[in-house]
């Protein structure tokens, strides 16, 4: 029984010492996909950092969700003034639109002083 087994692998040169290594593709992919370290022979830290494009559509991301954040607290809140408001509404009278004189209309004779 023969079993043929084949593993592609990626090179990789260490960016502290200069070393070459050597990682599993699927190792490699992951990497790239997941941004974590990984280390070479002589232990150096190595990670696969986010492009500009990347850092970009994470930085449009999170203003999208805080735009809808925004959005949905405002409408919360108007919301709850239009309720506050109609509340109000209610327990107040209608009121006309001229105002009713009171009594004296404010016109007088003028009068004549003696002296």
């Amino acid at each position: 029984m023969n079993v043929s087994l084949s593993i592609e692998f990626t090179e990789h040169i260490c960016i502290s010492c200069g070393c070459v290594f050597y990682v599993p593709d699927t190792f490699d992919t992951q990497r790239r996909r997941d941004k974590k370290s990984f280390f070479c022979y002589n232990g150096h830290s190595q990670a696969y950092v986010k492009s500009a494009e990347e850092e970009v559509r994470e930085e449009m991301q999170r203003k999208l969700a805080e735009r809808d954040r925004v959005i949905q607290s405002n409408a919360e809140y108007s919301t709850r003034l239009s309720r506050e408001l109609n509340e109000l509404k209610k327990k107040c009278k209608p009121v006309d639109e001229k105002p009713k004189p009171h009594g004296n209309t404010g016109k007088r004779k003028a009068r004549r002083v003696s002296a």
